[in-house]
């Protein structure tokens, strides 16, 4: 079994204070040649244990960020009977028998065992029983407030992308499959590809927002996307729609990214379809100075 640093965590979003856990397990595997790992959860833990909370990455979008960041396997831990029933001493010796730890890296609020009973200091203290050394990281703090997962799902909710974005690994994005729309834009001339996300993804509120589009992963645009109801046609379901410079391909059926960049604007009922389409041209022009 390959010799591994471990960081251990949720890390959903992986945000600046999870980047400071992940450098010093790769800052210390690279001390002593050895590869570095993630210990994380996967979706089902929140979808089978009906935790209400949204998720700023579902679990293959957190395995491309760590990878992108240089972290080389990531494990996902499933929310089984037997796991979620874990004890302390069970799940040390889960560690010590699926890693072969040449460290170990967690913040210092990490709690574990059954019912989160022991902290981040217990941990260390039996590793090193073991001679494996046990890295606690402080918590992260901007003007003297915690960086944390919940505070970016409540700036994304509350369509505050952009400071969301400076907490951030990288912009907020979502991956969605582009389907069939009312088809409304078309016809004024306005042609906007319809996203179907996972519900399980937290999304900004209903506004419009100034965004880049992937797709492809090699086919970077400039785009507008639009989320929330549709008033001035009198749709009142949520959707999300993006308008793409430049752009007339049909990608029905593709997976495609939308990376945030900011609001621009509220969702607004306008007295005719024209008054919308006029508003639609004046929001084009936030694009223009988009790099």
């Amino acid at each position: 079994m390959e010799k591994v640093f471990l960081a251990i965590g949720f890390f959903d979003g992986v945000h600046k204070g999870h980047l400071r856990l992940l450098y010093k397990a790769m800052s210390e595997a690279r001390l002593i040649n050895c590869k570095t790992a993630v210990f994380t959860f996967n979706d089902d833990f929140f979808r089978t244990r009906n935790i209400p909370t949204k998720l700023i990455d579902l679990s293959f979008e957190k395995e491309e960020k760590l990878k992108n960041i240089g972290i080389d396997y990531v494990y996902f831990a499933s929310p089984t009977v037997s796991f979620l029933n874990m004890t302390v001493n069970d799940f040390h010796n889960f560690l010590l028998t699926h890693f072969n730890l040449a460290g170990v890296v967690v913040g210092s609020d990490f709690r574990y065992g059954k019912n989160a009973q022991n902290s981040a200091n217990e941990l260390a203290d039996f590793l090193s029983l073991k001679n494996i050394t046990t890295f606690i990281e402080p918590l992260f703090k901007i003007n003297n407030a915690k960086v944390s997962s919940e505070t970016i799902r409540t700036l994304i909710n509350n369509g505050k992308i952009e400071e969301a974005n400076q907490l951030l690994y990288r912009k907020y994005s979502i991956n969605g499959t582009v389907i069939k729309g009312r088809g409304e834009g078309r016809k004024y001339g306005i042609k906007t590809a319809n996203i179907e996300v996972s519900y399980e993804k937290v999304l900004p509120s209903p506004g419009v927002y100034l965004t880049k589009t992937y797709i492809n992963n090699d086919q970077t645009m400039n785009s507008l996307t639009h989320i929330g109801p549709c008033p001035t046609f009198n749709y009142y379901k949520h959707t999300i729609e993006t308008f793409i410079t430049n752009f007339n391909k049909d990608i029905y059926g593709k997976t495609i990214r939308i990376e945030f960049i900011k609001k621009i604007r509220e969702n607004i009922k306008f007295e005719n379809k024209m008054e919308l389409k006029k508003q639609i041209e004046e929001d084009l022009k936030h694009i223009i100075n988009l790099n």
